[in-house]
């Protein structure tokens, strides 16, 4: 990537529902800084003249990261993602390294799948934490807001959630412990057919799955998550990504709302 190549590159991140933070980390003036560091692990896939995928590699001397991994929904399903995975791996093994790792959200069944069929090792035992420092002026960074029905986090400046209309906060607060115990989300269906079907799907599999209007009386509106118990997680991700990957259901091909970083990406 060059720094010539910035607008396209957030024009292709806003095509691909990417979150980003124009006024902070993805600023013009922040990925020039990145350039200048990292440039040579920075990689764009083009077509007709047109960016159509990112994938930003980094490093700290002992283990390299996948940022910024993104695909034009018109290329999605093509293997680009993972041919821009393995573009950033080949560059980063030039540097020395030996162990790679990627932060995916939870939710993103296909980005877990992409880096499960590409031997990456899954885990659990790590906790992270993030802490928004100051900038130079005094003044704290502008957080980035959530939804607190999807909860899902998108970019600084939005107010509203593009996919349920809710108005967005600085935090979320604390789910309320159901009678089902410790309960992990595996997939966002769009709306309650396709949650349905997802829970149908993981019945055959004898997985219990909770949607979000099981767990409450407000009829679902926009998105809704599919949970199943903790220990079942695995099992039921892998199930959904599987179908994902033979396209049993059209209608899944649009789902997985607005997530970050890895997103919709097969």
């Amino acid at each position: 990537m060059q720094i010539a190549d910035y607008d396209a590159v957030i024009a292709l991140w806003e095509r691909a529902g990417l979150s980003y933070e124009p006024q902070g980390r993805d600023s013009f003036s922040a990925i020039s800084r990145q350039l200048q560091a990292f440039g040579h692990l920075m990689f764009v896939a083009e077509a007709d003249g047109q960016i159509i995928g990112t994938v930003f590699g980094s490093h700290d001397g002992r283990k390299g990261w996948i940022n910024r991994l993104a695909v034009d929904p018109r290329y999605r399903r093509q293997g680009l993602a993972q041919q821009l995975v393995q573009r950033a791996e080949e560059a980063l093994a030039c540097e020395g390294l030996r162990i790679i790792a990627a932060l995916i959200e939870a939710p993103n069944v296909p980005s877990l799948a992409l880096f499960k069929r590409l031997d990456y090792e899954e885990r659990r035992d790590i906790v992270y934490f993030r802490k928004f420092l100051q900038d130079r002026t005094g003044e704290e960074m502008t957080p980035m807001p959530f939804c607190p029905q999807c909860r899902y986090e998108y970019r600084a400046g939005l107010h509203q959630c593009p996919d349920c209309g809710a108005a967005l906060i600085e935090k979320l607060l604390e789910e309320e412990p159901t009678p089902y115990g410790s309960l992990v989300t595996v997939y966002i269906a769009k709306d309650i057919t396709e949650a349905n079907l997802a829970k149908a799907l993981l019945a055959e599999a004898q997985i219990e799955a909770f949607a979000g209007y099981d767990l409450g009386p407000a009829y679902p509106v926009g998105q809704i998550e599919v949970r199943v118990a903790e220990p079942h997680a695995p099992e039921a991700r892998e199930l959904i990504a599987e179908f994902l990957k033979a396209g049993e259901f059209p209608s899944w091909n649009r789902g997985l709302g607005s997530m970050s970083d890895a997103d919709r990406m097969l």
